[in-house]
């Protein structure tokens, strides 16, 4: 089975050894194979059919899959896309990170929340429809879509903010939330006290490296990796005309941090030791 997911660090390990666990649960003996390359660059060719007969991927979707033509190859998925896509999906439940996320937001008093994310993806789309569930109900909330992640749009949208209102931010994950960071702090901005920042993901990576600790949603990655080993042996039992399997995990606990105003500073001892390796990177 080839693999090629946006996966990386701790979460990349907890999916793979979630591909093990899957593997010993059904007693099967599937090989994976990370693939190194650009999937583009493999997709639909022979290369990709002699070197695996299954793919699960990010960006598998009906668009990768029309180019296999009459070649058949079991695919599986990341959640990415599965809105529109015609393969067995396994993926996060973004609608439940949003509303996870912009109930912390809430219950910190900020009435404004923004959810910042890739414009027009299917994730960002459910994030900001669990967000708004949320505060359905609540006088004063507002749920707001944020600016591109690309470009320069980030730090003229942070400029506007003032220090008279708790904000609140939902980023689509702890990479987007840590560049959130810096640039509020270019702005001389206080993330983690008016400002309140809520990641997805929980990588321990970006929250160790940015200037104050993420709070995050957690991704159940080791449990996602268990779920596409059940896809792929159901799929290749079943008949072409049958629905392929869809799965969307629930989030795990969201982690509460200094990016949320909520938890304490790092210990000092920490707190040099990350000045040292971002020197050294």
């Amino acid at each position: 089975v080839a693999i090629h997911s946006e996966f990386a660090g701790a979460g990349q390990m907890a999916f793979y050894s979630g591909l093990d666990a899957g593997n010993r649960t059904h007693g099967a003996n599937i090989s994976f194979l990370p693939l190194r390359e650009p999937l583009e660059s493999i997709w639909g060719s022979s290369r990709l059919l002699d070197m695996a007969d299954a793919c699960v991927g990010s960006l598998v979707s009906d668009a990768w899959f029309e180019r296999l033509g009459d070649r058949r190859i079991r695919c599986v998925n990341l959640g990415q896309w599965s809105r529109i896509c015609s393969v067995a999906t396994v993926g996060l439940d973004y609608y439940q990170a949003g509303f996870d996320a912009a109930e912390a937001l809430i219950e910190t008093a900020a009435r404004e929340i923004y959810v910042v994310g890739p414009a027009g993806q299917w994730r960002t789309r459910r994030l900001f429809e669990g967000a708004e569930a949320s505060a359905a109900g609540l006088e004063g909330v507002s749920i707001l879509r944020g600016p591109s992640i690309y470009g320069n749009a980030l730090s003229s949208w942070l400029a506007r903010f003032t220090k008279d209102e708790t904000v609140g931010i939902v980023a689509i994950s702890d990479f987007v939330a840590r560049r959130i960071i810096d640039l509020a702090i270019e702005e001389g901005l206080e993330p983690g006290s008016f400002l309140r920042i809520v990641g997805i993901g929980d990588d321990p990576e970006a929250s160790l490296l940015s200037p104050i600790s993420i709070a995050s949603v957690q991704i159940p990655y080791h449990a996602m990796g268990r779920k596409v080993v059940d896809c792929l042996l159901l799929e290749a039992g079943d008949s072409e005309d049958e629905e392929p399997v869809s799965q969307l995990l629930r989030p795990g606990p969201l982690m509460e941090r200094e990016s949320l105003g909520r938890a304490a500073k790092r210990d000092p001892t920490v707190e040099r030791a990350l000045v040292l390796m971002k020197r050294l990177i």
